[in-house]
């Protein structure tokens, strides 16, 4: 019997849509899509993958684990990866202020 795991090597996030992916035999790309556009339709996309990130295994364990220890666990993963997010996010927001201070700058004139 097939069973439902986060994927450790096909993963963008947590590796569920790429565990899901290998679960139904099809693209990871097509699952992100469908949680994209859940998203962008009911906000229901981010919700159900965070409570997948907390409930599926990751692949390699045995079963899946909803003690405190690995709440713990997932927590510190998920606090790894939002502060990877926001860092991200911030250099993007700086080089766009950079952008835009230089093409505001006077620039000289040209003979």
């Amino acid at each position: 019997m097939k069973k439902l795991y986060r994927s450790r090597t096909n993963k963008m996030i947590a590796g569920v849509c790429g565990g899901i992916g290998k679960y139904l035999a099809i693209d990871a790309t097509l699952i992100r899509l469908g949680f994209v556009v859940l998203t962008f339709m009911s906000g229901f996309g981010i919700l159900l993958y965070l409570v997948l990130w907390i409930i599926v295994p990751l692949e390699g364990a045995s079963t899946a684990n909803l003690s405190r220890n690995h709440l713990n666990q997932v927590g510190g993963e998920m606090k790894e990866k939002a502060e990877e997010v926001v860092g991200e996010i911030k250099k993007t927001v700086e080089g766009f202020k950079k952008k835009k201070d230089n093409d505001s700058a006077p620039k000289p004139p040209t003979a």
